[in-house]
């Protein structure tokens, strides 16, 4: 059932299907919440599923200079509040999974698990920043050709061909965002605060599933989880979509970790 809820200068758009349990899943940047449509299907026949279009992207509206994990994380507060949810297990795939950090600070009693999916508790480096700044130049001189470029480099290089017509899908999808929602998501993510201490408070349990040929997050760039106790790393063979390259599997996983 697809919901609107007014927020800030404009609407989140929002959508509720199934009973149970409650699972709240957050897409990722230059996407919206039909990433998940095919999980939905499955996981609602056990779970109210929960997805979200987050600030800047999808069917919301809301517009300001920056959305800081902070305001994202405020706005998924909101939702859960208005549908009167006082705890969830929250899936979080790469900014989503920044998002629900910042969630899990601020209201760490609505977290009953966490997965991150593609997705790190450490903040953006210098070079990462530098990077970022690149970024906003792109979608300032020309966005749908920022968007092609960003979208593609998501993916493993081998699958690339593989998923050649899901490439043109999500690029003509995430080519409806406005410049000015990706740029506030950029600056948004650029400046996120590390996370990495809440890993070690062990306030929830934390799941953490990644891409061994993650181009955008490289595995050794995690490898200080092994070093936290509380929690659970999983791996699969592609890149950083693993929402799509690894889609079965994935959605296995998923019903194991719920």
């Amino acid at each position: 059932m697809s919901q609107k809820l007014t927020f800030q200068n404009g609407e989140i758009y929002y959508q509720i299907q199934g009973s149970g349990p409650v699972l709240v899943l957050l897409h990722g940047f230059l996407e919206a919440s039909f990433i998940w449509d095919g999980y939905v299907e499955l996981l609602s026949k056990s779970h109210q599923v929960v997805t979200i279009d987050l600030l800047g992207h999808g069917k919301t509206t809301v517009s300001a200079p920056i959305f800081t994990m902070e305001a994202q994380a405020e706005m998924v507060h909101e939702v859960m509040k208005k549908e009167n949810i006082t705890q969830a297990h929250l899936v979080g795939y790469s900014m989503g999974g920044y998002i629900t950090l910042a969630l899990l600070e601020k209201y760490p009693k609505l977290a009953q698990k966490i997965t991150l999916l593609n997705s790190t508790s450490l903040a953006d480096n210098e070079e990462r920043k530098a990077l970022r700044d690149r970024a906003i130049m792109a979608v300032q001189q020309n966005k749908d050709l920022y968007v092609g470029m960003a979208v593609a480099n998501l993916f493993a290089e081998d699958s690339r061909t593989l998923f050649a017509h899901e490439i043109e899908w999500i690029k003509q999808e995430a080519q409806k965002t406005s410049a000015e929602g990706i740029i506030a998501c950029i600056k948004g993510m650029k400046f996120r605060k590390d996370h990495t201490f809440l890993l070690h408070q062990n306030l929830v349990p934390i799941q953490v599933i990644l891409g061994e040929k993650d181009p955008v997050l490289p595995m050794e760039s995690q490898e200080f989880l092994k070093e936290i106790p509380y929690i659970k790393v999983y791996s699969f063979p592609d890149g950083h979509m693993s929402w799509l390259e690894n889609k079965t599997a994935l959605f296995h996983l998923m019903e194991e970790l719920l």
